[in-house]
C-alpha cells in the first residue's frame, strides 16, 4: 500500500490540470507545476497557449503535444500536453505532464547512440562497393535531414509567431538567444550534409562572378556585434587595392570564413580576433588571396595538431562545446577549391589559420546591381481554399497561424498523402501545400495520383512542396509532375508568401 501511495505521489507532483471555458478563461487548477489565477485567460501565461487557443472552440477533440518547452513564472521545464476541447456538457481542459527528467535522459542516450551510429556508418562505407555506398548514403541523408530539419523548421516558425506578439524586452532577448542556437543547429545539419557529399564526390560548386569586397563587408557586419557582446575586439584588415570582382564560388568561400570565425569565437574568451586579407601572386588574369584568421583564444598543444586533420575530431576535451566538423569541412572545401591551409597554435596564447585560395579575375565590365524590390504583402479580397498536407502537428499549426494572420485563406488539414487524395476528390481547393515525407502515402505518391486524375480541375490544382530534404532527385520528380513551387524547410514567412503570390499570380 505504501508503494502505491509513493507512486501516486510521484506522478501527482508532475501533473497539472487546468479547467477552462470555451473562451480560454481559467475556471480552476491544481497548480501543481505553476500557479494560474482563475478568471484570467490562459493565453496570458505563455505564447504556446495563445497559439492553441482556437482548439477550445471545437467539440470532442483531443490533441497531444510532446516535448513542449515551457517557461512559466520563472520556471522552465519540458512537458507533454494534452488539450481536451470538451463539449456542450464538459468544459475544455489542459493536462500538463512534466517530463523534464525523462527527456533529459532520452536526449543523452540518443546523443550517445547517434554518435556511435554515425561513427559506425562512415566506417562501414569503406567496406562497401561504390555504387552500393551511394545508395546507402542517399537513404541516410534523406532520413537524417528529415529528422533534423523538420523540428528546426517548426521551432523557427513558432519563434516567428512569438515575435509578432506583444513581448517584453527580456522575452525578445530570450527569443534572439534561441534563434542563435537554432542557427547554430542548422549549420550543424548543413555541415553533416556537406561532409557526406564530400565523401561521395557530390559537393557542388557554383563558379560565377562575385564582389569580394561585399563579401568581406557582410562578414564584418555579421560578426562585429557578435564579438562585441562577448567582450572581444574584432578587426578586419584588407589592402587598399584588392581585386574586387572574382570568379569563384562565393558561398563556399563564405563557408570557409564563417567556419573559422565560429571556431575563433567559440575558443576565444578575452583579447581579439583579427581577419586579414593579403594579396598573393597577382597577375593580369589570376590572383591568389590569403585569408588569415588570428585569435587570442585557448589554443591547443602540439600533440593535438594531428587530430585536427581528422573528420569529427576535436582538439579540446569533451567538456568544450563543438562537433569537431567545422575544420574538417574547411579542409575539404579548400582542397576542392585548389587552395591550401596552414595553421599554428600555442596553448593559452592563440591560433592562426592561413587559407590560400586562387581566383580568376572577371575582366568583364561590371554591371550595375539590379534594384531589389522589397517584399510587399498582397491584400486578398477573395476566399482561397487551402489544403495543408503534413504529418507534423507543430508544422500544421505554424502554417495555419501564418495564413490566418495574413487573412483570405480557408484551411483544411490532411496528415498523410492518402487522406489528402481523398479530400481533394471531395472538395475544391485553390492551393495545396504538400510535405514530401509522410506515412502511408508520401508526397510524391499523392502528387502522382492528383496529377493523374481524370478531373481536369483536380489535375491542375496548384501544388507548393514544403520539404525538409534537399534532394536533386526529388526536385526532378517534382518538376516532372509539374509541381508549381518547391520550398525548403526551414522557410521564412516571406519565402512562404512569395511562393503563394507567384503560384496564384497575385500582385
Amino acid at each position: 500500500m505504501n508503494e502505491i501511495k509513493g507512486i501516486h505521489k510521484f506522478f501527482s507532483n508532475k501533473i497539472q490540470t487546468i479547467e477552462l471555458d470555451k473562451d480560454g478563461i481559467i475556471l480552476n487548477s491544481n497548480n501543481q507545476l505553476f500557479v494560474v489565477t482563475p478568471k484570467e485567460s490562459i493565453q496570458n501565461f505563455h505564447p504556446f497557449f495563445e497559439i492553441i487557443s482556437t482548439l477550445f472552440q471545437k467539440d470532442n477533440d483531443e490533441v497531444y503535444f510532446n516535448t513542449v518547452h515551457l517557461e512559466v513564472v520563472e520556471k522552465t521545464f519540458i512537458a507533454d500536453i494534452i488539450i481536451d476541447s470538451g463539449n456542450k456538457i464538459k468544459n475544455p481542459s489542459i493536462l500538463i505532464f512534466d517530463q523534464s527528467e525523462h527527456y533529459k535522459d532520452v536526449q543523452e542516450i540518443t546523443q550517445q547512440r547517434n554518435e556511435v551510429f554515425i561513427k559506425n556508418f562512415f566506417e562501414s562505407q569503406k567496406l562497401i562497393k561504390i555504387e552500393d555506398e551511394r545508395i546507402i548514403k542517399n537513404k541516410f541523408l534523406a532520413s537524417i535531414t528529415k529528422d533534423l530539419r523538420t523540428p528546426i523548421s517548426s521551432v523557427a516558425g513558432l519563434l516567428g509567431l512569438f515575435q509578432k506578439g506583444s513581448l517584453t524586452f527580456e522575452q525578445n532577448e530570450l527569443i534572439k538567444t534561441i534563434r542563435l542556437s537554432m542557427n547554430h543547429l542548422n549549420r550543424l545539419v548543413n555541415d553533416v550534409l556537406d561532409l557526406s557529399k564530400v565523401e561521395i564526390g557530390e559537393l557542388n560548386f557554383d563558379i560565377k562572378p562575385f564582389l569580394f569586397d561585399d563579401l568581406v563587408t557582410n562578414v564584418e557586419n555579421l560578426y562585429q556585434n557578435k564579438f562585441l557582446l562577448k567582450g572581444i575586439h574584432f578587426k578586419v584588415i584588407k589592402p587598399s587595392k584588392i581585386p574586387n570582382k572574382l570568379l569563384g564560388d562565393k558561398h563556399r568561400v563564405l563557408q570557409v570564413i564563417i567556419n573559422l570565425l565560429e571556431n575563433a569565437y567559440q575558443f576565444t574568451n578575452t583579447g581579439e580576433v583579427i581577419f586579414e586579407i593579403k594579396i598573393d601572386n597577382i597577375s593580369p588574369s589570376k590572383t591568389g588571396l590569403n585569408l588569415i584568421i588570428k585569435d587570442t583564444g585557448i589554443g591547443f598543444e602540439a600533440d593535438k595538431i594531428e587530430q585536427l586533420r581528422k573528420s569529427f575530431s576535436k582538439a579540446h576535451d569533451t567538456t568544450i562545446e563543438g562537433s569537431g566538423m567545422g575544420l574538417s569541412i574547411v579542409k575539404s572545401v579548400v582542397k576542392l577549391l585548389n587552395g591550401s591551409i596552414r595553421f599554428e597554435s600555442k596553448k593559452d596564447i592563440g591560433t592562426v589559420f592561413n587559407i590560400f585560395l586562387p581566383f580568376e579575375l572577371d575582366v568583364k565590365k561590371t554591371e550595375k546591381p539590379k534594384n531589389i524590390q522589397p517584399f510587399k504583402k498582397v491584400e486578398i479580397n477573395k476566399k482561397i481554399n487551402v489544403l495543408i498536407v503534413d504529418d507534423n502537428e507543430i508544422n500544421q499549426l505554424v502554417l495555419m497561424k501564418l495564413l490566418v494572420d495574413h487573412a483570405g485563406f480557408y484551411m483544411d488539414i490532411a496528415s498523410n498523402g492518402k487522406v489528402a487524395v481523398e479530400m481533394v476528390q471531395k472538395e475544391n481547393y485553390d492551393l495545396i501545400f504538400m510535405d514530401m515525407h509522410m506515412p502511408i502515402l508520401d508526397g510524391i505518391g499523392a502528387i502522382t495520383i492528383i496529377r493523374g486524375s481524370d478531373n481536369k480541375k483536380i489535375k491542375k490544382t496548384p501544388i507548393i512542396v514544403l520539404t525538409a530534404v534537399e534532394s536533386s532527385d526529388e526536385r526532378k520528380k517534382c518538376k516532372a509532375l509539374k509541381v508549381n513551387y518547391y520550398v525548403l524547410k526551414p522557410f521564412s514567412s516571406q519565402e512562404l508568401f512569395t511562393s503563394i503570390y507567384t503560384v496564384l499570380k497575385l500582385k
